[in-house]
């Protein structure tokens, strides 16, 4: 059994997580089976920071063409497949392709959607060209803008896709809602990192850093969004140091830890860390420990494993805190959060964020049900074992398909 896996987002510890997650689960049910996990001038630093250790792992990141990205969107675009035979790397991929049994598309986040990555849809193309199996696991998607003939064109391509793959599973309700109208065949999951629990050693020097009674903080700067990227980033730094100074004033004996999730962007837009200084400095106290980026998401769920809770404005931050069985309090920013707590019942731990930056009264609303939220948050046992069952049963109808 050989399979390959594309589409792989890198530079993001809960991207890192869900990918361990399915790899170590695929090897531990399929032990005879070889994965090659594949990209195209991706960065090698963020692939190796990625990377199980595993001989039967292979991770290819090969060499664009000079004129490989050309043959991508216009492309598909215009339905001009013909011209693919003229790109080297194409050629070379579908070589790769044909050397494996099955393709396994990425767990992820929304890259049919509202953000319409034409690169995703390429990846996935070729496969079906070649009437390879493909399983789309662990993803959200939707909705599909149709305002002019790209928004028209990618919903398209999408829904044929979609139509093809062998097997579908959808991590959150908002999802499986659209799935349901478009009478796709799916599975009902949650994130695929839920079948993981990792636990490695801390090194002596974070410990004493961090000490042992503190609370993780994971803020999202949100401006790379395209649903925030009208607001200013002073706007949203403002409000994430109101939501700190209310912890530190809550929890006077705790430090905050703050995890950065994404990393080797290149820019303050995208990498955590500096968005993360900028708030510690905001508030000007020792109490705030900003964590190195390059910390692995195995290592991020072991320092949140001994928290004393999360509050979280990324996804996977919440992920990890119900994974690991710890109090939270999420700030929703887009509906894969908002689907995760609808299917484990835990709506009362999340504030939404869609118009909390649209004036001071919304802001002021948000921060005060923040500041109730946190004197009544407990762990929720119960939750963290429904979403591990529930991505158990869905990983299950996965590995009988590989069998077949």
């Amino acid at each position: 059994m050989n399979i390959l896996i594309i589409n792989q987002p890198l530079n993001n510890r809960g991207d890192e997580s869900a990918h361990k997650a399915l790899v170590r689960s695929l090897l531990d049910r399929i032990p005879q089976a070889k994965m090659t996990v594949l990209w195209v001038g991706a960065s090698q630093d963020s692939i190796d920071q990625f990377s199980i250790e595993d001989n039967r792992v292979c991770y290819l990141n090969l060499s664009p063409d000079r004129y490989f990205n050309k043959f991508i969107t216009p492309v598909m675009k215009r339905d001009w497949y013909f011209l693919w035979h003229f790109s080297a790397t194409i050629s070379k991929l579908k070589k790769i392709y044909r050397q494996h049994d099955f393709v396994i598309c990425a767990p992820g986040g929304i890259c049919m959607g509202g953000f319409q990555n034409w690169s995703h849809l390429f990846y996935l193309k070729i496969a079906q060209s070649l009437k390879l199996p493909i399983a789309y696991v662990g993803r959200s998607f939707g909705p599909f803008p149709e305002q002019n003939f790209n928004n028209k064109k990618f919903k398209q391509i999408s829904l044929s896709l979609l139509n093809y793959f062998s097997y579908i599973s959808f991590r959150d309700m908002k999802s499986v809602a659209l799935a349901n109208k478009l009478q796709l065949r799916f599975y009902n999951t949650v994130d695929t990192a839920f079948l993981d629990n990792p636990k490695i050693d801390i090194d002596q020097y974070t410990k004493n850093i961090i000490g042992d009674d503190y609370i993780v903080y994971v803020p999202n700067l949100l401006i790379w969004h395209f649903a925030y990227s009208k607001y200013k980033k002073e706007q949203i730094l403002d409000f994430f140091v109101a939501v700190a100074k209310i912890m530190l004033g809550r929890f006077p004996e705790k430090k905050i830890v703050m995890l950065p999730q994404t990393f080797n962007f290149g820019n303050y837009e995208n990498d955590d860390i500096h968005f993360f200084h900028d708030i510690a400095n905001c508030c000007n106290t020792d109490r705030i420990v900003v964590v190195p980026d390059r910390f692995s998401s195995d290592y991020q769920q072991t320092i949140i494993r001994s928290s004393c809770g999360v509050v979280g404005a990324r996804y996977h931050s919440v992920v990890f805190a119900i994974n690991n069985n710890i109090p939270f309090v999420a700030f929703n920013y887009e509906h894969k959060i908002e689907g995760l707590l609808q299917t484990l019942n835990l709506q009362d731990y999340m504030i939404n964020l869609g118009e909390v930056f649209d004036n001071s009264e919304y802001t002021k609303a948000a921060l005060a049900l923040f500041s109730e939220k946190i004197q009544i948050w407990k762990k929720k046992k119960k939750a963290t074992i429904e979403a591990k069952s529930i991505a158990e049963d869905a990983f299950k109808e996965l590995i009988t398909l590989l069998k077949k």
